[in-house]
């Protein structure tokens, strides 16, 4: 087995467009190891399919186009022109096709599989897919999708699937094939817009959805018979756990909604509980309620900038009588003590 040093390096052109993709830095690994464990890496044929590859860049053909399979990388006019022609490539064809079938396999295979992408607790994060549409992570959320929304190698999805758990806002491209988002409870279908989609597990609130522009299709996971509705700019729905069909169509600001894009903090309708979660998730900290009955009447707060957490838990403490104190991983919610009364 040859030592690393030894093997040719990749193309300048190649390694430089590998350098602009998020996975390039992969895609180099997995050459460099198919060149290991190939005995004549550094054979005269080797040097043949190199060449054929930088005139491939050369002639300005797209290397690893997500919503193409991989060709076979060889020049139009060598396609064009009879194996008998050419007694040097009619030696190397044996060894350039199996190499050449090895990556493409490899690359379209890898390109299948499943990737999640994550925003940590107190963070959030931008993520780029395939396509080109961007999903903005709040914290404490993941998206899952495969590398070229790819169904199988080299094989294109009839629709472009993500799997969402948490809170983020899509800005979909347009294309002629779907886009769909889909969460335990609802799957949400567009072909290019901005929308907003919230959907945490541990909340059992369901799934949220508000349009900021274009238009989506929204249905229930659990329906036997698809019943959608439909949402334009300005608009949004609910799916609630386990139901079979969306809720009713309502106005909703989805610049409040989104607040935290902008480091606000607003959440609607939802009990003391699940806002003390979003505050764990969003500040990285953890709230323990101590010996305090949480009653279930729901809530809605809004704060357009990033406030203090100790300024969101003293209004929510001062309405519903509580007290929060600092804690060595975060605050404890209890009871108020009461004051001795004086004679």
């Amino acid at each position: 087995m040859k030592h690393p040093s030894s093997l040719r390096p990749l193309p300048p052109e190649l390694r430089s467009e590998l350098a602009q993709r998020t996975e390039g830095e992969e895609l180099v690994q997995v050459w460099e190891l198919l060149a290991l464990a190939d005995p004549v890496a550094g054979s005269p044929e080797a040097s043949q399919v190199w060449e054929r590859v930088s005139a491939e860049i050369a002639h300005g053909r797209p290397m690893l186009t997500p919503s193409e399979p991989i060709r076979a990388l060889t020049p139009p006019a060598a396609r064009s022109i009879p194996v008998r022609s050419h007694p040097r490539w009619r030696q190397a064809a044996p060894w350039a096709l199996a190499a050449t079938l090895v990556v493409a396999v490899g690359l379209s295979a890898w390109q299948s599989l499943p990737v999640t992408r994550e925003a940590p607790l107190g963070q959030q994060r931008m993520v780029t897919l395939p396509d080109g549409s961007s999903v903005e992570l709040n914290a404490g959320s993941s998206v899952r999708y495969t590398r070229g929304f790819r169904r199988l190698a080299g094989l294109a999805r009839g629709d472009r699937r993500v799997t969402l758990d948490g809170e983020a806002y899509f800005a979909v491209v347009r294309q002629d094939r779907l886009f769909t988002v889909t969460t335990d409870d609802a799957q949400v279908r567009v072909l290019g817009t901005e929308f907003l989609v919230r959907a945490h597990r541990d909340d059992l609130d369901g799934t949220r959805v508000a349009v900021q522009s274009g238009r989506v299709r929204v249905s229930a996971n659990r329906a036997d018979v698809e019943t959608a509705v439909e949402l334009g700019a300005g608009q949004g729905t609910f799916v609630a756990s386990n139901a079979s069909a969306p809720g009713i169509v309502e106005d909703v600001s989805v610049d409040r909604l989104a607040a935290w894009r902008r480091g606000g903090f607003w959440l609607v309708d939802q009990p003391l509980l699940a806002i003390f979660r979003e505050l764990e998730r969003r500040y990285e900290v953890d709230i323990r309620v101590r010996d305090v009955v949480v009653g279930e009447e729901r809530l809605s707060v809004y704060y357009p900038e990033r406030p203090s957490i100790e300024t969101i838990l003293s209004d929510l403490c001062t309405r519903g009588g509580l007290r929060y104190s600092r804690t060595s991983r975060g605050f404890e919610i209890s009871a108020q003590t009461e004051r001795p009364v004086t004679p």
